[in-house]
């Protein structure tokens, strides 16, 4: 009997066992006690995160290598590269997988090809993988590891050109998420056949190569490693039951609505992190640690943690790794909400709801403005603040409480003056000096308070580059909201946020925070920005890699937990006190600082390096009441706010600042 002929029966789901399970989180229902699995760190440099993914590939491999994966020379693992994103980290070719070591890896221009970064092996790429695996790379900017390799059982079921049935809960992992290549081009030595892969991969997280193999993907290599693994395994399991079957025993497949349930909760739930594995070793996997330490899996399975996938689910998970605070955050993908299927944008609309209501805030990735005018923004607040100070003098921000235009000098806001003021303090935070230079504007035609420019010949392109800029932060700004109405109204609650926006009143501000000494901030009558929330609708921030923000933990209140930036380009955004309060809380608006990085906080002593950011203040329209809506209010949850303007709101924080 051929597999496409066994007879298949789809038990009835259950609906009680789900109904006992909808009130947890995934990892509530799943773990019996208090549980804190060790996640990713936030890294305090790019050339941390590239060690650590180097040393995390080069494990992937050796239990790649221990299990069989390896076939002569064919197999890859691929990363790309937090400090080069267009490039990315490869095996060299003729290399067994149980021997290769971090610095074994070569860096590949996506582009060329070219060895950007040699390994130590001598050895030269493999040219089929760079062709499959830049090709998987350059279609889907999410994906940051791929794994591709002959394993046996892969292989075997892969003649079939299948997908894998929903057998057990372990596959469930796969469900919905897996595709087949249902065709064999031979050896990729061309493009066409690596873009046929990538094609056919889709959006998905595995795919079955007819008559070649298994890929996966993932967000960190230690995710992609982890699917390859189950796949492997599951096409071990189904050709078992293919054999039973084809000898007449009757199978029986998970139901859709019970596989999906499976999937929800554990496709991205880690039980062991490979650190823990590692045992917490800190050193490089050129010495014979990695080996030493490789023999637990002899006893015991190799977990791989889902990395920010994990933590982007279930939240912050709370552990240290070498002294970082760990705080992990729903990375949004952009292109899924203007490119993608009518799915990525309704899973795109829930998870911009879920990051805010649970953080208060979510990163945003390919959110429209490009890299190259982001690099320009970077570039005009450098030369802005290196302006002499008679220029910027002519221009500075008038003393009372104003929208903000015009240069702000050091020590001018008082940014302790409003440190939970939205939880009622009445200034009583420490008087702390805000070391930091600030340039304001707000829309160009704004007839009630005009921008304030230095003179066009001081530097000349500023003003009508900001105003563009200004524009595309708006337009990210309308992005988010209408995807903010979307994700609420799946949740049964229609408002308007769009509509309260008839007149642009937002703010775009240029942050310079000069270099300090470490000791001086640690006196404690000095800071970089003192704790605060932000007035509007949401924030948009790009911030440079020096690092030092810090957001409050909206699971441990008083807690607060560093956010680095991958890069330039990838935006922070966070809720604002106007939507707190017409949300009644719902979503909240969340408190945060800039003060000392978190790689520098062992250090007494030493400067701290200037740091630049880019922050679009955006508002609703100032005659929008900001009284809680009626959709938001019921018996159980009366109004928390009184009536008051945007506008008049506005300028209740700004008089604490200026005042």
């Amino acid at each position: 009997m051929s597999p496409t002929a066994i007879e298949v029966v789809t038990p009835t789901a259950e609906p009680k066992r789900r109904e006992a399970g909808k009130n947890g989180t995934p990892l509530e229902i799943m773990s019996h006690g208090p549980l804190a699995l060790t996640g990713i760190p936030n890294f305090t440099s790019q050339e941390g995160k590239r060690r650590w993914q180097l040393e995390h590939m080069a494990g992937a491999f050796r239990i790649f290598g221990r299990h069989g994966y390896a076939e002569g020379m064919a197999g890859h693992i691929s990363v790309r590269d937090p400090i080069l994103p267009n490039a990315f980290w490869i095996n060299p070719l003729g290399v067994h997988f149980s021997l290769l070591r971090a610095s074994d890896m070569m860096l590949l221009d996506m582009d060329t090809g070219e060895v950007l970064i040699g390994g130590a092996t001598g050895r030269p790429a493999n040219a089929t993988g760079y062709l499959i695996h830049r090709a998987v790379h350059m279609a889907r900017p999410d994906v940051h590891a791929v794994c591709h390799a002959h394993p046996p059982h892969g292989r075997a079921w892969s003649s079939f050109a299948r997908p894998l049935e929903m057998l057990n809960q372990d596959v469930c992992n796969l469900f919905g998420a897996q595709a087949v290549y249902a065709e064999y081009g031979g050896l990729a030595v061309g493009g066409d056949e690596g873009m046929k892969i990538a094609k056919a991969l889709g959006q998905n997280k595995a795919c079955i190569l007819m008559n070649h193999g298994l890929l996966t993907v993932g967000t960190t290599v230690d995710e992609a490693a982890y699917l390859f693994r189950l796949m492997e395994n599951s096409c071990q399991v189904q050709l078992l039951a293919e054999a039973a079957a084809a000898n007449g025993l009757q199978k029986k497949i998970i139901s859709d609505e019970e596989a999906l349930n499976n999937f929800n909760l554990t496709s991205e739930a880690a039980v062991i992190s490979s650190t823990e594995m590692l045992g917490g070793q800190k050193s490089d996997v050129e010495d014979d640690v990695l080996d030493r330490r490789m023999k637990i899996d002899d006893f015991a399975p190799f977990w791989f943690h889902f990395a920010i996938v994990q933590q982007q689910r279930f939240g912050r998970q709370p552990a240290n790794l070498e002294g970082i605070v760990i705080m992990a955050f729903r990375v949004l993908d952009g292109k899924k909400l203007a490119f993608g299927s009518a799915q990525d944008k309704v899973d795109f609309c829930e998870a911009l709801v879920d990051g805010f209501s649970q953080q208060g805030l979510v990163k945003l990735v390919n959110h429209g403005i490009s890299d190259s005018d982001i690099e320009k923004a970077f570039e005009w607040s450098k030369r802005f603040f290196e302006l002499p100070d008679h220029v910027k003098e002519s221009i500075r921000h008038p003393p009372q409480a104003n929208p903000n235009r015009g240069w702000t000098c050091p020590g001018q806001e008082k940014s302790w003056a409003i440190t939970d003021f939205e939880k009622g303090a009445q200034k009583t935070a420490a008087r702390r000096f805000d070391l930091k230079e600030s340039f304001d504007m707000g829309a160009a035609n704004d007839a009630l308070y005009a921008n304030m420019w230095p003179p066009e010949d001081e530097l000349p392109g500023l003003r009508g580059f900001l105003e563009r800029f200004y524009g595309a932060c708006q337009e990210v700004h309308m992005r988010i909201l209408e995807a903010l109405e979307q994700g609420l109204r799946a949740r049964g609650i229609d408002v308007d946020l769009v509509g309260r926006c008839r007149e642009n009143v937002s703010e775009l501000r240029l942050n310079y925070y000069p270099p300090v000494k470490v000791e001086e901030l640690r006196r404690g009558n000095l800071s970089r920005i003192s704790e605060h929330t932000d007035f509007g609708t949401v924030t948009l921030l790009l911030q440079d890699r020096v690092g030092g923000l810090e957001v409050e933990d909206q699971s441990n209140l008083g807690q607060y937990v560093s956010v680095e930036a991958d890069s330039k380009t990838e935006m922070l955004v966070n809720i604002g006190d106007s939507l707190q309060r017409i949300t009644n809380d719902v979503l909240t608006s969340v408190s945060h600082r800039v003060t000392v990085p978190q790689a520098e906080r062992e250090r007494e002593a030493g400067e701290l390096a200037a740091r630049y950011s880019l922050v679009y203040f955006a508002k609703f329209s100032r005659d929008v009441s900001l009284r809680p809506l009626a959709a938001f209010v019921d018996a159980e949850r009366p109004p928390k706010y009184p009536d008051m303007t945007a506008y008049e709101w506005n300028q209740v924080k700004l008089q604490r600042i200026y005042g």
